[in-house]
């Protein structure tokens, strides 16, 4: 009886063998394969006005930790909208503004923002900064060739960042 439990014994150690070796096949299968298990270090730049004599643009590189485009898309555009974190640069992009949701769709970004988007203040001048702001962003993903953006669903013709 010894030997026969002995070899049961065996069997199942080399049966628990077999099925994680090839769950660890399926598993290392789909990592090459699923875009989902390649998360790599990825730079992408936040944009934000600098407060000096040139008043331009300023490149801000932040590190994200995702491999599909709409979840590295949609990590920048909270980051940017969490504001610069620096005295000297500034945001259009009013204070409170979450982002609602992110899709892509034939290279277009559909981005709906939350209404604190609409508190910009007014003008001409308020809204050509603010799209500015968001193209730099968007358009370094070579991906992207247009975008589109609403406030909780409604779009421009219902007044989102008109002057």
């Amino acid at each position: 009886m010894d030997n026969e439990r002995k070899f049961l014994w065996l069997l199942v150690i080399a049966a628990l063998l077999i099925v994680l070796s090839l769950f660890l096949y399926v598993y290392t299968s789909e990592a090459r394969e699923n875009p989902y298990f390649n998360l790599e270090k990825r730079v992408s730049y936040l944009y934000f006005w600098e407060l000096n004599d040139d008043f331009k643009l300023k490149e801000i590189p932040v590190e994200i930790y995702d491999g599909i485009l709409e979840e590295i898309l949609e990590s920048t555009i909270i980051k940017m909208l969490k504001g610069p974190g620096e005295k000297n640069l500034y945001s259009f992009i009013p204070e409170g503004t979450r982002l609602n949701s992110l899709e892509i769709n034939n290279n277009i970004v559909y981005l709906d923002f939350t209404e604190e988007l609409q508190n910009y203040g007014g003008g001409s001048y308020n809204v050509l900064h603010i799209r500015e702001q968001l193209e730099k962003t968007l358009f370094q993903f070579s991906e992207i060739k247009n975008y589109c953006v609403t406030v909780e669903g409604k779009t421009e013709k219902d007044g989102v960042l008109q002057p």
